[in-house]
């Protein structure tokens, strides 16, 4: 009996897993020459036209529309899902017929045309009119926080204006909008509004842009009501908001929404009084370095730093949701220490001062909400390092100057709006030809280092400069 019931659920597990996304029904726009007609679905009333109606996916569906006496029919013949349904499982490889199978059973595999005619051999004039409720979309800004402030705004001003609509409150529509990808950095394709209009059961959607820095005083919006049902009614409309509505564009706004995902300069200062460290592979052996004692101010001040960091961070959205997000930052760090190498006898009492520095820009991989952020950071940077010692009174030194690689994970916690605690591990990839070269000189034998890194792990203190403060 438990091996039946097991079996059960790993095949109800595996038909959900490989079944494709995007679910068995789909949402429509019926559109007809006699507004108000009465529309059917086989026998079940989906609403009066024009209207978004959700009908499940099958390889063709009947849908009639009726007024008075007059009765017309449109035959919907689904399509293939070659993305969604063929490709979207092909990724589970062997495990893929079984997707397949699962979306053809279950209609997830057909999709129709989103526009449906259901027109009547002769047209005459009505009066009906759909209820007209309107739903802001959350504009496209350089910031959530931004788009918030301004989606609110737009929302009040849509309420005194549209005086014969009802217009849905920005908080109350924002959480569908997002459940459909729609955000400040993207506003959906057509299916996206259907299907978030249907949810709110809205018949328009105003998709706005935000632009702060063409007016020094006004915060300027250009957009388009977009009438869902009845496209050709769609008009402009603008609107200029004084830049002490939106506060957040002092603290989070950029010339252009581009740069929440490309960032060229640093905004925030890390102190990073955690554990740094060289590392080297020698004759596959991993060797790590052990602090030493600092003498004099500086050196005992970078004692108990192993890094300070200067970085770009997105500052935290208000929301409370968990987001993926990808940018492309810049990064400068740089590190002294004081070292000796324990691990290797002949090394045991020399002690080497050790410098490094970088500066890069690459990906930085986020997921994180309004308090914490989890993230991957990748920079090919652009290093230098410095290595010096004195060894039976002989001074050595080696430098270095080249194209580097740092690697960076770790969690944030915003303790307040700019201030952030950072449990992280961080690496760069230092020159081996430099180890080799001061290791050789001072124990007059051939040394050969496979690897070496510069390796910090610990937690930082943040602090995020708002964009009033910065220089540039």
């Amino acid at each position: 009996m438990k091996f039946r019931i097991c079996a059960a659920l790993s095949l109800s597990l595996i038909l959900s897993a490989c079944a494709t996304s995007g679910g068995r029904r789909q949402i429509i726009h019926v559109h007809t020459n006699l507004p108000g007609a009465k529309v059917y679905q086989d026998d079940e009333l989906l609403g009066q036209a024009p209207l978004l109606a959700e009908v499940p996916r099958k390889s063709s569906l009947q849908l009639n529309a009726v007024d008075g006496q007059s009765k017309t029919t449109a035959e919907l013949n689904g399509h293939y899902r070659w993305g969604r349904s063929f490709a979207g499982n092909l990724g589970f490889l062997s495990w893929a017929p079984i997707g397949w199978a699962t979306d053809l059973l279950t209609g997830a595999a057909w999709e129709y045309q989103d526009e449906v005619n259901l027109d009547f051999p002769k047209s005459r004039p009505s009066n009906y009119q759909p209820p007209v409720i309107i739903t802001v979309a959350p504009p496209i800004a350089a910031h959530p926080n931004i788009a918030d402030e301004v989606g609110r705004l737009i929302s009040t001003d849509l309420s005194s204006t549209q005086t014969s609509a009802t217009v849905l409150p920005y908080n109350q529509s924002l959480p569908i909008f997002n459940d459909h990808d729609m955000d400040n950095d993207d506003q959906g394709d057509k299916s996206d509004r259907y299907e978030t209009a249907y949810r709110l059961k809205a018949s328009k959607i105003y998709l706005g842009t935000v632009d702060i820095s063409s007016n020094p005083h006004k915060v300027l919006v250009k957009g388009e009501l977009q009438d869902i049902l009845n496209p050709a009614e769609s008009k402009s409309m603008d609107f200029a908001f004084d830049k002490s509505l939106t506060p957040s564009i002092y603290e989070v706004g950029w010339t252009d929404r581009s740069s929440e995902v490309v960032s060229v300069l640093p905004n925030s200062i890390f102190i990073i009084p955690a554990s740094g460290k060289t590392s080297l592979t020698i004759n596959e052996q991993n060797v790590s370095a052990e602090e030493v004692s600092s003498e004099g101010f500086v050196e005992k001040t970078t004692q108990y730093l192993a890094a300070i960091s200067l970085k770009n961070f997105l500052p935290p959205s208000k929301r409370k949701e968990w987001r993926y997000h990808f940018r492309l930052t810049p990064s400068l760090s740089f590190s002294y220490a004081r070292e000796h190498f324990n691990d290797i006898p002949a090394l045991k009492d020399v002690q080497f001062k050790r410098f490094h520095t970088d500066v890069g820009w690459g990906p930085s991989f986020n997921y994180g909400n309004n308090r914490y952020n989890l993230y991957l950071n990748i920079f090919p940077t652009v290093g230098y390092d410095s290595i010096t010692t004195e060894w039976q009174g002989r001074d050595y030194r080696e430098d270095s100057l080249g194209v580097t690689v740092g690697l960076e994970i770790g969690a944030m916690m915003f303790i307040k709006e700019r201030w952030s605690i950072q449990i992280f591990s961080r690496s760069a990839t230092v020159p081996e030809g430099m180890w080799s070269n001061i290791i050789s000189d001072v124990t007059n034998s051939p040394t050969s280092v496979d690897s070496a890194a510069f390796v910090a792990a610990g937690i930082a203190l943040g602090y995020t400069f708002p964009n009033k403060d910065l220089p540039f």
